[in-house]
């Protein structure tokens, strides 16, 4: 019995430090920022075009995981886009989220954000749209996020 008892204890001492051992963690870089929009989009209810300029509130999270695979979850928060029709001179903005994820490795990345709406403030009806955000962004070897730009801005669903 006396001989069971260190080789219980040394077993007890090898199985706390296997436990204990903490798994390989990706790492985590977190990236906020804003993005300017400067963007003409069709209204087709109103029969003119509307430029829209502000910032977008953007949000990256980017974790480096096995094989330098880089996966980034991204949301864009219409803060203060404000347009204005080019032929009637009404008042719109730009409202929502959009986001989503992306994997690959590091470099240039294109990605669409939906789920905005786009308003006229100044009619007695609201014209709703939804609109749709092309972006670019480029991933660094670290996870760090780079050149971030609006490349596009259009009408994917428009309620007359």
């Amino acid at each position: 019995m006396h001989r069971r008892r260190p080789f219980a204890l040394v077993f007890a001492v090898v199985a706390a430090v296997v436990t204990s051992a903490s798994p390989a963690h990706a790492t985590v870089v977190v990236t906020k920022t804003h993005v300017s929009v400067v963007a003409t989009v069709e209204n087709p209810c109103a029969g003119e075009d509307i430029l829209l300029v502000g910032d977008l509130e953007a949000a990256f999270v980017t974790s480096i995981e096995e094989a330098d695979d880089i996966l980034v979850r991204y949301s864009f928060q219409a803060a203060n886009v404000k347009g204005i029709g080019a032929t009637t001179g009404l008042s719109y903005l730009l409202v929502g989220e959009g986001h989503g994820t992306s994997s690959g490795h590091h470099g240039q990345r294109a990605v669409t954000a939906s789920d905005f709406a786009m308003i006229t403030l100044a009619l007695p009806e609201v014209h709703r749209a939804r609109a749709t955000a092309s972006v670019s962004f480029t991933v660094q070897l670290g996870g760090e996020i780079g050149q971030i730009s609006v490349g596009s801005v259009f009408i994917d669903k428009i309620d007359c």
